[in-house]
């Protein structure tokens, strides 16, 4: 099943927030689509170190930080609209961010890594001795 829905922009942080807890150092491919300067691509060789919101209202500017053999960070200045798309089965999230000049940056992100989703280890307690159950 796959849903895509438009992000409102009170919601954007954490929406942001939320991807890039989940998806962190997966794989991830970046491509901004251009009209002047055609296609161009970030990917298959980075990882998600995270993605970000800041700024207020109309003076906003998102940033995706990847990073692999080198750390790239790109920046869109002036989002317009957030669209997410989340892929059920392959446990996958594909965003569509287009900026104030009609610029549409397209990041695909990997699924999780098992450890990210894995239940925690419980704790041993190493407060009273250990017993073996004979008594």
């Amino acid at each position: 099943m796959v849903i895509t829905r438009e992000i409102p922009r009170d919601r954007w942080r954490r929406v942001l927030d939320d991807l890039s807890r989940v998806h962190a150092g997966t794989s991830v491919r970046l491509v901004v689509l251009d009209g002047e300067h055609g296609m161009q691509t970030h990917g298959d060789v980075f990882a998600l170190a995270g993605l970000s919101s800041d700024g207020e209202a109309g003076c906003e500017s998102f940033s995706a930080m990847l990073s692999g053999a080198a750390h790239v960070t790109h920046f869109i200045n002036h989002p317009r609209s957030l669209h997410v798309e989340l892929l059920w089965e392959s446990r996958t999230a594909n965003l569509q961010i287009v900026d104030g000049d009609g610029i549409r940056t397209l990041i695909s992100l990997g699924p999780p890594l098992l450890q990210r989703i894995a239940p925690p280890v419980p704790e041993v307690r190493r407060d009273r001795p250990m017993t073996l159950g004979v008594g």
